[in-house]
């Protein structure tokens, strides 16, 4: 097997990023899965266009080295830097902010960073914030949003439990910054594919939680299949609001209404 010379190699190199900033809705390159050299050079270079350093920004949240790479470009695009605030956690932030300076902090503070509640986020920022982090999120691939799911912050999380690609969702299940207070909201949510909710009830972890098994069993989505043995962990009170309760199942009704009699023997 012979190796092309290196000056061919570059000459072609040069050629392609010619062809890319020319026309670069007629081709689907792969940026994700970019080799690392590969991904190196195109963020060093001064022709890459914005578009690519765009999509190479989703994928370097877990890659510093390169972020900060694409960080130092000339073209990145504005809303490039809007996406990685919205999405990134204070690594990703903090990396923003020593690289582009004040230029991006006033931003930072609007969308980067905890959700309503904590403290200096008002609740009305963190409604901007999340419905910011929604328009960015929209335009990613489903390979995009699968690697984001595992990186991004409260805000992204919240948006892409509810994606309509099960692997997504599920992605974010396995993020490792989710918190208890999350996965009680994500058991509450109606809005979420029973996969999640089926997932959640199986980790033994989270349903030592009494709040997260609350929400399952009070939850219309969560199959019967699902609620009914999470009924043996509830309290009498609670098992008296879940028989009245029209929402939930009649299977659902039915247990609850089982174990408030026999609690009451």
């Amino acid at each position: 097997m012979t190796t092309a010379p290196s000056g061919v190699l570059i000459r072609a190199l040069r050629l392609w990023r010619e062809i890319l900033r020319a026309v670069p809705p007629l081709l689907p390159l792969d940026v994700p899965n970019l080799q690392p050299h590969v991904a190196r050079d195109l963020a060093r270079s001064s022709t890459t266009p914005g578009w690519i350093l765009d999509r190479m920004a989703v994928s370097a949240l877990d890659d510093p080295d390169l972020l900060d790479l694409i960080l130092s470009h000339p073209a990145l695009p504005p809303e490039t830097v809007r996406f990685l605030s919205s999405v990134g956690e204070q690594e990703v932030l903090s990396l923003l902010s020593v690289r582009l300076g004040l230029a991006v902090r006033g931003e930072m503070a609007l969308v980067g960073g905890g959700g309503a509640g904590e403290e200096g986020v008002t609740e009305e920022a963190a409604g901007e914030q999340v419905r910011s982090a929604l328009q960015l999120v929209q335009r990613l691939s489903v390979g995009e949003r699968l690697r984001l799911a595992l990186r991004g912050n409260k805000e992204v999380r919240s948006i892409l439990i509810r994606d309509g690609a099960r692997t997504v969702a599920m992605n974010v299940l396995d993020n490792p910054r989710l918190s208890e207070g999350e996965i009680e909201q994500f058991a509450k949510s109606k809005q979420v594919g029973e996969d999640v909710l089926r997932e959640i009830a199986k980790n033994r972890e989270w349903c030592r939680s009494y709040g997260v098994v609350a929400a399952l069993t009070g939850n219309p989505k969560t199959p019967p299949g699902v609620a009914l043995p999470l009924l043996n962990q509830m309290k009498r009170k609670d098992l008296e609001n879940l028989e009245k309760n029209k929402n939930v199942s009649e299977a659902v009704r039915a247990g609850a209404k089982r174990l408030v009699a026999q609690k009451r023997t």
